[in-house]
């Protein structure tokens, strides 16, 4: 959520030590190693490079900026801080959606959320583009991975290594180039009639590569990236830590923001690896499976808490240019608006930021605890310990290491914002929505060792808080928070398993979050039963 300045002078330096005195405190119940909560404790990894001031990018592109919008104690007492974003939709770890090249194919929010999750192969050229930087992987390269390793399955998310992961965050060894000028860029790529070959003799549902681009760094045509996407392929570029995933068998979820009409954007990407020493197995994505988004699109209608920075696409160019088409945009955001993540920093001091967070703390088995009839009687209503030890009554004890999904019932308001909000205006003390009780905050971190909380709500408090005790006793537990989740009312009660995924940004106190839940059919049916 974002915070909107209530009190008088909100800037002015206050004395800290009163402030650190009135500051709620609770003893951390959460320092237990770090380790998936996924059945058979697979190992995650990171395929992500963080968003910060070293973040490579195009040259001619827009780099990433993080503008700090408030840090520091406020007038009531507690600590907050929340930044406003900038970036190029191009750079960091990306997604390329097929209208970046393509015209008419699929945009950001069009692509499909099964055509970026699935099996992870990944064909090594490291050797080769050691010897020569501007190596292009041909299709000779795919037909020996396969004799090798056997034909490249339909619908896997197809990764080249070329080992240029190793340079990150060097501009100059990593781009070939720390200028302006782009006839400089030297670096591996996918040949022309590689990616060609690829399209008409496979069936994988995306690229992805550990360079700055599909095509090679001297490309002036870019003809890989034309055909891959006019095929509806979308690419990943920067994609990181590929020297740590296996040549096949893992698992690869790539989430990237949810843009409308973008031609891509940031992307977290993460791998998981079966341990192959335990008799349980990770489940994986099949056909008897369900993939629900958690997400609401980023667009001109998302909503924000009044007062702060929109949702803004801004486009540079969506045209034909040298006889193809080419389009790109350029993303302003807050980090607490639309479906986001906060990180503990956002409402508690020297806690984990939004780089710090261990990504297997945001995926784990889902429990949906739903207050909807209350919430519908009582648009203020607040959710209390007792709404979740009924919970506990009906459906066991809240496992370990999920994460906990409060369902008000209130996204089925988005984006109205005046239902949503309880105001169309700038007057926050008109804000009503339901969140959870400060209480039922504190029962939580107290007594269950939940690894996240989500609300299909603007705030985990609720719109009428001007302490916002619940943020507190959360984030001060080092506990994140998803708000504007999307879609509760399509997961079942237990049983699914949701990755939240945040941009990877660099200090923040938060960002926008793709989340996903895998729901087998078994569960699907499972209705939620109402506290």
């Amino acid at each position: 959520m974002i915070l909107v300045c209530t009190f008088p002078s909100f800037k002015r330096l206050i004395n800290m030590d009163i402030l650190r005195t009135a500051t709620v405190a609770f003893t951390l119940s959460f320092m237990r190693p770090i380790q998936s909560t996924l059945p058979g404790n697979p190992q995650v990894i990171d395929m992500s490079h963080t968003f910060d001031e070293n973040t490579i990018y195009w040259p001619t592109a827009k780099s990433f900026k993080l503008t700090n919008v408030y840090r520091n104690y406020t007038k009531g007492g507690f600590w907050y801080e929340a930044s406003e974003l900038e970036a190029g939709e191009h750079g960091g770890t990306h997604m390329d959606a097929p209208a970046h090249f393509s015209k008419n194919k699929w945009r950001s929010d069009d692509i499909p959320l099964e055509c970026l999750i699935g099996p992870a192969v990944v064909i090594d050229v490291s050797s080769k583009a050691a010897a020569n930087a501007n190596y292009l992987v041909t299709a000779k390269d795919f037909q020996r991975w396969e004799d090798m390793h056997g034909k490249i399955p339909d619908g896997c998310l197809l990764f080249v290594k070329t080992g240029w992961g190793k340079f990150w965050p060097n501009e100059l060894l990593y781009l070939g180039t720390d200028t302006m000028d782009i006839s400089s860029l030297h670096f591996p790529g996918i040949h022309p009639d590689g990616a060609r070959w690829l399209v008409q003799n496979r069936g994988m549902n995306a690229v992805g590569i550990d360079t700055c681009s599909m095509d090679y760094g001297q490309s002036t045509k870019f003809e890989t990236h034309r055909i891959l996407y006019a095929n509806n392929v979308p690419g990943l570029e920067n994609v990181a830590n590929l020297d740590k995933l296996p040549t096949k068998g893992a698992t690869v979820y790539a989430l990237p923001i949810k843009s409308g009409d973008g031609s891509g954007g940031p992307v977290r990407i993460v791998g998981i690896i079966d341990n192959t020493t335990r008799s349980t197995p990770t489940p994986r994505p099949i056909l008897r499976q369900k993939v629900i988004d958690m997400t609401h699109t980023f667009d001109e209608n998302t909503l924000y808490r009044p007062g702060r920075k929109p949702f803004r696409l801004v486009n540079s160019f969506r045209n034909y240019t040298d006889g193809y088409w080419y389009e790109e945009s350029e993303i302003e955001a807050t980090e607490h608006g639309g479906t986001h993540m906060d990180a503990p920093a956002h409402f508690s001091k020297n806690k984990w930021r939004n780089d710090d967070i261990p990504i297997q703390r945001l995926i784990g088995p889902a429990v949906v605890v739903n207050v909807s009839s209350k919430a519908a009687a009582n648009a203020d209503y607040l959710v209390t310990a007792e709404d979740f030890q009924h919970w506990e009554d009906m459906h066991g004890k809240i496992p370990d290491g999920c994460l906990l999904f409060v369902k008000t019932g209130w996204g089925k308001f988005w984006p109205n914002e005046l239902l949503y909000l309880g105001t169309d205006t700038m007057d926050i003390s008109s804000l009503h929505f339901p969140g959870i009780h400060p209480e039922g905050a504190r029962w939580l971190v107290q007594n269950r060792r939940m690894d996240a909380v989500g609300i299909d709500t603007a705030s985990i408090d609720y719109g009428q808080t001007t302490k916002f005790e619940a943020h507190q006793a959360l984030l001060g537990n080092n506990v994140p928070v998803f708000e504007n989740v999307a879609n509760l009312d399509k997961l079942p009660t237990k049983g699914a398993t949701v990755y939240a995924l945040p941009m990877k940004i660099g200090d923040g106190s938060g960002g926008p979050a793709r989340i996903v839940a895998i729901v087998h059919n078994s569960e699907r049916s499972t209705s939620h039963v109402d506290l």
